[in-house]
């Protein structure tokens, strides 16, 4: 084989953007290895793996019809990397009546890696239909396609789906299992978390670090410290590293578990230079939450001088401890620097946390000014904050307005029943007060019950 076929190729395959793909892209122009004679299909599927890498899907497609043009016949190389880079579902469909014209799309024909890159892409667009129907194609799919089946159903929440072709598969490993942890907990069925998460370890399939931060994750969002420590301990004992994720995971978790002193020694623990912004964002927030403001705000400005670049979701938690502490001059400082110095422009969870800031500081005409030259409409979050400062600042008159227009948008959210209730109680209102409960009792609207379980992580 040509040596300048083979260093081409090599660095063809090590390109990372589109501008080296295209000068490779040109060496193999000019020493001729792109003319009809010696082009071959691995050639062509290489420089098209690499288009699809980078930033120009267009050269990929552009790539393939200079392929048939070429007389050059595509394989089952060829197709998953025009799958990945098309732009469009109908660009798709394109693409997958031309793997069906050669021979690549039926029944046991059907190429694994082809028909995992299809499924992922009808599921990435809600195409679940057409994700089913490709895996249907072939009679014996490997491992991978039945996982990227799973994974397809839950981004679609197709939960029953998920669950029948779990328990039908013949073999699962540890992606099966994270696959359906997590598809559970993007769905918010956290109680189904806890029950496969106690199956996988009955299964002797161990739980990998993706496993674990969708599992924390549950443990969070139902409170249980129990589960979540005996987590950590697993970790701690397997010696596994306390990455950014694993690191935000467990801060997230003792946090909302109502243990800030042990979300504070996670993220002391997590090494300085694999603080990821989330790891951050998730100290911040738990400050924020626990009411230790002026840590928050410090750790706020650490976050800056170590160069790591805050985003939305620190603004939020920084704009939250302003608001919890009342400090106006502060926020609207953060509030002011977010898309003049940072580059992140305000979106409607920070001019909820204004609202909150200013009504609950008593500038309630300020905080009425901020919401009229908003740049899109108030949602709920910014009519409960400016509810929730009406209830602070007893101001019945303008709280029951609000109220019973966060109640007509919001008619399941328990919260603004209660906080219109204790405004209407508050100014001796008793009958109004006691009608909210009665509507909230007619209409279903209960709280989260707790509940707990045991089991063990080895």
């Amino acid at each position: 084989m040509n040596p300048n076929f083979e260093a081409l190729i090599f660095l063809l395959k090590s390109c990372k953007s589109t501008r080296h793909t295209k000068q490779v892209h040109t060496l193999l122009i000019t020493n001729g290895l792109l003319n009809f004679n010696f082009a071959t299909p691995f050639m062509w599927n290489t420089l098209i793996m690499a288009y699809s890498q980078s930033t120009a899907p267009h050269k990929t497609f552009s790539l393939y019809t200079q392929m048939l043009i070429n007389d050059i016949h595509p394989n089952n190389h060829t197709f998953p990397s025009l799958i990945k880079a098309s732009p469009t579902l109908l660009s798709l469909r394109t693409i997958h009546g031309h793997i069906i014209k050669h021979g690549l799309g039926l029944g046991l024909g059907l190429d694994d890696f082809i028909q995992s890159s299809l499924i992922q892409f009808y599921g990435d667009h809600s195409e679940i239909e057409d994700a089913h129907k490709v895996f249907n194609e072939n009679f014996g799919p490997d491992i991978a396609s039945r996982n990227t089946m799973l994974n397809a159903c839950f981004r679609n929440a197709d939960i029953v789906s998920a669950e029948n072709m779990f328990n039908q598969m013949p073999h699962r490993d540890v992606v099966s299992w994270t696959t359906m942890v997590n598809g559970f907990t993007k769905n918010k069925q956290y109680k189904k978390v806890m029950d496969f998460f106690g199956l996988m370890l009955g299964s002797n399939v161990r739980p990998n670090e993706a496993t674990l931060v969708s599992v924390l994750s549950a443990m969070a969002n139902l409170s249980c410290l129990d589960e979540g420590q005996a987590c950590h301990g697993y970790v701690v004992r397997n010696h596994l590293n306390l990455s950014a994720n694993m690191g935000t995971a467990l801060i997230d978790m003792y946090a909302k578990c109502g243990c800030i002193n042990e979300a504070m020694q996670v993220f002391s623990m997590v090494n300085v230079r694999e603080r990821g912004i989330c790891t951050w964002n998730a100290a911040i927030m738990a400050l924020a939450t626990h009411g230790l403001l002026d840590q928050a705000l410090e750790l706020y400005e650490l976050m800056q001088k170590a160069k790591v670049r805050p985003n939305s979701v620190t603004f939020v938690g920084a704009l939250s401890a302003c608001a919890r502490g009342g400090l106006v001059d502060k926020g609207l400082e953060i509030f002011g620097s977010m898309g003049q110095l940072h580059g992140v422009q305000p979106r409607m969870e920070h001019y909820g946390c204004m609202v909150n800031l200013l009504g609950r500081a008593g500038l309630m005409d300020r905080a009425l000014e901020l919401i009229k030259d908003m740049p899109f409409e108030p949602d709920c979050s910014v009519w409960g904050a400016l509810l929730g400062a009406c209830s602070v600042q007893g101001d019945v008159g303008l709280g029951e307005v609000i109220g019973l227009c966060a109640i007509e948008a919001q008619p399941m959210h328990c919260g603004r029943y209660v906080i219109l209730s204790n405004i209407y109680a508050t100014a001796g209102r008793w009958a109004e007060a006691a009608e909210m409960r009665e509507m909230m009792a007619k209409r279903g609207i209960k709280k989260v019950v707790g509940w707990s379980r045991i089991w063990q992580v080895a």
